[in-house]
């Protein structure tokens, strides 16, 4: 593969960004709402024939490209990802950092039965969401319940006082509340009723069966089955039929762990996290407790319009990504804070680079790590260019599963702390809007994290009015005021990067004013 078409597709991938072949020569995407700028279609249209041969070598010379069906049977291998979170579950059973929220309001006349009707629906049309967690012959297993028809649990406050509030405290309850992997079920659905025109679905999920994308796929399905009930229109016709399931997935990456494509990519990890890895020794305000306590809070913030601009700008004149200039910000800062140049970061990607899975529910995410060295003299632009190049090569190799590469690595066991890396870095890009709904306005019932799975998180959301984020921390290390300033820090280190001078990067002043005085 030429560099050019490589760089390039590294940074659709980085963008969400997915491409197919159909019907022989046809080129189809799949792309997050405002992720393919017209300076990447470009890009994309003067590369088409390069991308067509890529893609079509791909799906011709990988051995077992279709995935299979398996055979009915009572219990399933685990996939990579499930079995390394099953290993955590075990270790701390009552944890409650991988339950996953996605709580939705409802504004208009809500047909209560029908919302009823439709998850029914949607947990027999994906065995994931009816799968539990047993022990046979000392492996954990797959196994997958029959469908039934659901029960929602319904809440009437709207004779109290405050019903919001008593929604937000039993939205806090509902995702805090812990999961028991081997009796499940591992979802929860409860329906609130704050007002006649006014109602608050809590669903929460462990992230052993679901990832974010699977959120954006039962979000579209949903509004399409409901759309279609309120029309009087056949349920059953709605959506196209399901082909596989989880199952088939889990086990077909086991099968292929050892192809030669795969194990490439595994010596590629293996030499890129080789020989002694660095730990970052950030300063905290509390001893690091001897065990992880997965405890969490989050800060907000937000960059104007103008701030957003000028780091998209600094991007494109690099032909960088957002998500490569905003892992580049976080590791000035790193550096700054701790005067280490070797820095790991991690970051989830899809794991759905098969097309056979982009509709699927289930856990496929899979995790980067992203590590590259950081020279304080290099100029901005230096500076970014080697973060591209670092996430370009990683997402080159992002099939191999991450859970994988940790055991093959042998690391030595911190349980204080998390392997390879204790700072994590997401552009969230799925699109969570679902289909609309007619007569319904939907938006999500948020609610503070109470958890952290890593020292540091940091999630960035670009929107129309400028980039929106939020650093989720561990309370047990950090206070707040350490992370204020951090958001501060953060915000000039973005600002600084995106003037893009020739400056060293080691010279840019990441304090405020009133720190200065």
């Amino acid at each position: 593969m030429s560099g050019d078409l490589d760089g390039l597709l590294a940074r659709l991938a980085a963008g969400g960004i997915q491409l197919r072949v159909e019907e022989g020569d046809k080129l189809r995407y799949r792309a997050p709402k405002g992720a393919l700028t017209p300076e990447l279609a470009a890009e994309i249209k003067s590369q088409r024939a390069s991308i067509l041969e890529h893609l079509s070598q791909a799906n011709d010379t990988a051995e077992g490209t279709t995935i299979p069906r398996l055979p009915d049977a009572e219990s399933y291998a685990l996939s990579q990802a499930q079995w390394r979170l099953w290993v955590l579950m075990q270790m701390q059973p009552e944890a409650t950092a991988y339950n996953v929220p996605l709580h939705l309001e409802f504004r208009g006349d809500l047909d209560t039965d029908l919302v009823e009707s439709v998850f029914s629906m949607l947990l027999a049309r994906h065995e994931a969401l009816r799968t539990r967690f047993v022990t046979i012959n000392d492996e954990p297993r797959q196994v997958i319940e029959a469908p039934s028809p659901l029960s929602l649990t319904r809440i009437d406050l709207s004779p109290e006082s405050n019903p919001l509030e008593s929604a937000h405290q039993l939205a806090q309850q509902h995702t805090e509340k812990h999961f028991d992997l081997e009796q499940g079920p591992l979802i929860r659905l409860t329906l609130l009723r704050l007002a006649p025109l006014r109602h608050v679905l809590l669903l929460s999920l462990h992230h052993i069966i679901a990832d974010g994308t699977s959120f954006g796929i039962l979000l579209r399905e949903f509004g399409s089955l409901y759309a279609a009930g309120k029309s009087s229109r056949s349920l059953e016709d709605v959506l196209p039929t399901v082909n596989l399931q989880y199952r088939d997935f889990a086990s077909w990456q086991n099968s292929r762990l050892h192809h030669p494509a795969v194990a490439s990519q595994g010596r590629f990890w293996r030499q890129q996290l080789g020989g002694t890895l660095p730990v970052l020794e950030l300063p905290t305000d509390r001893p690091r407790p001897p065990h992880q306590t997965h405890a969490g809070r989050e800060i907000l913030f937000n960059w104007d319009v103008k701030t957003t601009k000028n780091i998209n700008r600094w991007c494109q004149q690099s032909s960088a990504t957002l998500f490569m200039g905003l892992v580049a910000v976080v590791k000035l800062l790193l550096f700054r804070y701790t005067g280490q140049r070797d820095l790991i970061v991690g970051s989830p990607i899809a794991g759905r680079t098969h097309p056979a899975l982009h509709d699927q529910i289930g856990y496929y995410l899979n995790t980067l790590a992203l590590r590259s060295s950081v020279n304080p003299k290099a100029n901005s632009a230096q500076h970014l260019a080697g973060v591209k190049e670092s996430i370009a090569a990683a997402f080159d190799h992002q099939d191999y599963p991450f859970d994988f590469l940790i055991n093959e690595l042998n690391l030595q066991r911190d349980l204080s702390r998390s392997p390879l890396f204790d700072v994590m870095v997401i552009l969230q890009n799925q699109d969570e809007s679902g289909s609309p709904i007619p007569g319904l306005q939907v938006d999500t019932f948020l609610e503070p994290s109470t958890t952290s799975k890593l020292d540091l998180t940091f999630y960035f959301k670009q929107r129309a009015d400028g980039i929106h984020g939020t650093i989720e921390y561990n309370p047990d290390l950090f206070d707040e005021g350490r992370i204020h300033r951090m958001v501060e820090h953060l915000r000039n280190a973005a600002e600084q990067l995106a003037n893009a001078t020739d400056s060293p990067i080691g010279d840019i002043d990441l304090l405020t004013g009133a720190e200065r005085i």
